[in-house]
């Protein structure tokens, strides 16, 4: 593993830690293999359990990247919808880019396929991260921001 996908992965520890993602008897729902993997990497010897039922999980993990994140909140904004919060649901991959998940996904010999986005939506947030590099970030943790924000009402 290179000093690059260390980076990416130590990001991805660091995350789980900080939002307490992951918690003793879990019950864990996780389709995607590399998903999966990452998830029995992360944990260790925290005692989870797998399950293929999504009414038994206590929390259902999805390869959710922060480029998923930011173009499905600009894509509400612009269409004047509204996001709808599941509890249950773990954005793993939500503090990583499309492009560091599947590097990561490279290293550990798996594959990760992105999901599909908003074309426009994806324009306008290329051409903001090419006069603003950190600007993928930003928005992702104004998004952040905002739901807590929402949450507390």
């Amino acid at each position: 593993m290179d000093n690059n996908t260390e980076k990416i992965e130590k990001k991805l520890r660091k995350y789980t830690r900080i939002h307490k993602v992951f918690e003793k008897d879990d019950l864990i729902l996780a389709k995607d293999p590399f998903t999966k993997h990452l998830v029995k990497d992360i944990v260790g010897d925290l005692p989870i359990t797998f399950t293929t039922d999504p009414n038994k999980a206590t929390k259902i993990v999805l390869p959710w990247t922060g480029d998923d994140e930011n173009n499905t909140f600009l894509h509400a904004i612009f269409n004047n919808k509204k996001l709808e919060a599941d509890p249950k649901i773990v954005k793993l991959f939500l503090p990583l880019t499309d492009k560091e998940v599947t590097q990561l996904a490279k290293s550990h010999k798996l594959s990760f396929e992105p999901m599909a986005k908003d074309k426009a939506i994806e324009k306008i947030t290329d051409t903001m991260a090419k006069a603003f590099p950190d600007t993928p970030n930003t928005l992702r943790k104004s998004v952040e921001k905002l739901e807590n924000i929402t949450n507390q009402r």
